[in-house]
């Protein structure tokens, strides 16, 4: 049992007038009970700006920090390396073009739970917690959640698990992660917990692999000595070894679960809040999120791009209205 639970939430964020309108729903609706502390990452320039942060802090809370870092392509990947050049790849010749490389920035950051201060990931402030809450820069709370999220029970919670994702949209953001598993089990002499996995390791099947149970990771809570104490540090330096992250898309969701339904008795605790009627992923006209210095930046201050940004929130109000699908992963 955990006699001292440190814990925090952190982020990255590249949307300014989102951010603030998340910021307030999630206090408003759960962190004011707690009053966690927030640590916002972000790199290129979007939160260098004074008055906004005070503005945050005054209106919020000041327990919120904003924490630039710096990002980097892998040393050893050469850009034609990069997952947005795989045009062999359905997903990327209709959903992912150059201007999502802020995106791949992001995965290196999201799975690398415990690589402080490294080069796109989490500041040296974050050690000191053992209990680290993840959540997106536009998540909505629905309504009030009066017990605490941050539980000492579990090794890995989430708001939901991922259920939506068809299994071919799952093949193409996970080039050779099958591949990659069974070195990492071969390597270290590995049995995984899951029985699905134990399974798809003995039939040698990728798509039974790819059915496995996912973190939602737009809200997971990691604790993180039980991450250790099975050894992340050595699986996390394999997975970046390999670079998936930038080479193939690989996300939290599946490196992060995978991790835990192989060392975990109780893998993942799913809070399920969408069901429950507490949770929505992404806040209503949340709109997309480039790179924070990319001419796409939907939140610039560039007058065409606030013109388009007009448009942009009128199309959502119509796809709303009509419930187009958009799948968005």
């Amino acid at each position: 049992m955990i006699k001292d639970k440190k814990a925090a939430v952190y982020l990255v964020s590249s949307r300014k007038e989102i951010l603030e309108k998340t910021l307030v729903n999630f206090y408003e609706n759960w962190n004011y009970n707690f009053d966690y502390p927030v640590y916002v990452h972000y790199w290129g320039r979007v939160y260098d700006d004074d008055k906004y942060i005070e503005q945050i802090k005054n209106n919020i809370s000041k327990n919120i920090f904003f924490k630039k870092i710096k990002v980097k392509i892998p040393e050893s990947l050469d850009e034609k390396d990069l997952f947005y050049n795989r045009k062999y790849n359905e997903y990327v010749k209709k959903k992912f073009s150059k201007k999502r490389i802020g995106y791949l920035h992001m995965l290196r950051f999201t799975t690398n739970l415990t690589s402080y201060g490294d080069p796109g990931c989490l500041v040296n402030e974050l050690k000191k917690y053992n209990f680290l809450m993840k959540i997106d820069d536009e998540i909505y709370i629905k309504r009030k959640i009066n017990f605490d999220l941050i539980d000492t029970r579990y090794c890995l919670s989430t708001a939901f698990s991922h259920e939506r994702v068809p299994l071919k949209v799952r093949k193409e953001c996970s080039e050779n992660l099958f591949k990659f598993y069974k070195y990492y089990l071969k390597k270290f002499n590995i049995e995984p917990k899951s029985k699905l996995l134990k399974d798809a390791i003995f039939k040698n099947d990728e798509n039974l692999f790819l059915q496995l149970p996912l973190p939602a990771g737009n809200l997971n809570i990691y604790n993180i000595d039980c991450f250790i104490e099975k050894g992340w540090e050595k699986y996390i330096k394999e997975l970046n070894n390999i670079s998936g992250d930038y080479k193939y898309r690989w996300g939290d969701c599946d490196t992060i679960g995978l991790f835990a339904q192989t060392h975990f008795d109780y893998a993942i605790h799913n809070f399920d809040l969408i069901k429950k009627g507490f949770y929505l992923p992404e806040f209503p006209d949340s709109g997309p999120a480039p790179d924070s210095d990319s001419i796409y930046n939907y939140y610039s201050n560039n007058i065409f791009l606030k013109t388009i940004k007009r448009f942009y929130k009128f199309y959502l109000r119509i796809k709303n209205r009509f419930k187009i699908k958009d799948e968005n992963y």
